[in-house]
């Protein structure tokens, strides 16, 4: 027997296990798991059938195949002028159930976060505001490995339509919800003193995750349907290094509310992964090949254009990002630079993998110590200085 046929059946095998184990539900009520600790209905999905028989409705149940259908709909068979994802994976990869699940990253929470204030919070990675479309801009650019749509486009603006229209299930002010790690109230998952471990994750991965995604990360994919049954973690059709799920610590609150896949929830500690299994299962995923982010050292550039907002300051919070640019840099003297003409003071293996707050090499509080320093920098020139050429920030321990 060939290789390529073992390696065949054994997909086969591992699916449909994977099948068995993803047709099994912890709660008959998943709408259990938008209750707030005060019991209160946090959000319930609005019916499909109350999607109205209008041009709107219309682009609405358009935006949802896009969504469910990413590589189908937006890739190089789609009959569009140009293909927009490289990745085959669809959007509801990760927003699960289709953008409906408490701890899947659901839309309805990205709407109000990105959506319903116009201009959206300010992104230091992406050196932009992230309204709703860059915010879908970033994911087909880094979760999808491809390209912009353009903004007046009507796949684009569909998704957003779609999205909107999950929002009018939420049943309490936005300000109340739990948004930890991109999910409703996601589960605190307490980082280890140690680094994360790969080679203790294949292990893992082996014996909890591969029955869905594949002892080579490849997934389960259906070709004439165009999309995955269980995404690729790894490899050509992943997602690239500038995703968000690149980072440690983003991935494993996901993975633990949410994995494995129909066994286990945020509200069940039964069947999660526990702490160290889902750190280095993770890492294990993380410490594979997949597409490079063609844009990696444009991510907090030095300084925003506009203001000399020295963007590497506000990396505290994303040291995991373990591609470059790796800050902060160091110079010979011990100044703490964005520079990166200046070597970077940690490994690229302790920014992917941690530990991250280390006593006596806590990077967390190192950086935050540079923000405010920063922040007093600038308080005290009012109105804000402008230099010529925009003269760095540098940070003295």
């Amino acid at each position: 027997m060939n290789n390529y046929l073992i390696s065949t059946l054994l997909i086969l095998i591992l699916g449909a296990a994977g099948t068995a184990v993803a047709n099994h539900a912890v709660s008959p009520n998943p709408e259990d798991w938008w209750r707030g600790s005060n019991g209160v209905m946090q959000y319930v999905a609005p019916d499909e059938a109350t999607i109205p028989n209008t041009d709107l409705g219309n682009s609405i149940r358009y935006g949802k195949q896009i969504l469910e259908e990413t590589y189908k709909t937006l890739g190089p068979d789609s009959g569009l002028p140009y293909s927009y994802v490289n990745s085959r994976l669809s959007c509801t990869n990760c927003h699960m159930e289709s953008g409906r699940a408490a701890y899947g990253q659901p839309w309805a929470v990205v709407w109000y976060k990105y959506g319903a204030g116009g201009q959206g919070p300010w992104s230091a990675r992406s050196n932009q505001y992230l309204n709703m479309k860059n915010r879908i801009h970033d994911c087909t650019q880094r979760s999808m490995n491809g390209t912009r749509l353009p903004d007046d486009s009507y796949q684009l603006n569909s998704m957003i339509e779609y999205m909107k229209w999950l929002s009018t299930g939420m049943k309490v002010a936005y300000s109340s919800v739990n948004h930890g790690n991109n999910n409703i109230a996601a589960p605190v998952v307490a980082e280890l003193t140690r680094a994360a471990d790969p080679v203790r994750g294949k292990t893992v991965y082996e014996e909890t995750c591969a029955f869905c995604h594949g002892v080579d990360g490849e997934g389960v994919w259906d070709e004439s349907a165009k999309n995955y049954i269980y995404p690729a973690v790894w490899g050509p059709y992943s997602f690239n290094v500038g995703a968000g799920m690149y980072r440690l610590r983003t991935a494993v609150g996901f993975i633990k509310g949410n994995m494995p896949y129909g066994w286990t929830n945020a509200t069940d500690t039964s069947h999660q992964l526990s702490n160290e299994d889902a750190w280095d299962s993770m890492a294990y995923v993380i410490s594979k090949d997949r597409p490079a982010w063609s844009a990696s050292l444009e991510d907090w550039q030095y300084y925003q254009p506009s203001n000399c907002a020295p963007n590497w300051t506000l990396k505290a919070t994303q040291l995991d990002a373990g591609y470059e640019s790796y800050y902060p840099r160091i110079k010979p003297d011990g100044t703490l630079t964005g520079d990166l003409s200046y070597p970077a003071k940690y490994s690229p293996e302790k920014h992917k993998y941690g530990p991250w707050r280390n006593p006596g090499e806590d990077m967390v509080a190192e950086m935050t110590a540079i923000k405010s320093s920063y922040d007093t920098y600038y308080a005290a020139a009012n109105p804000k200085p402008v230099y010529p050429g925009c003269s760095p920030f540098e940070y003295h321990p």
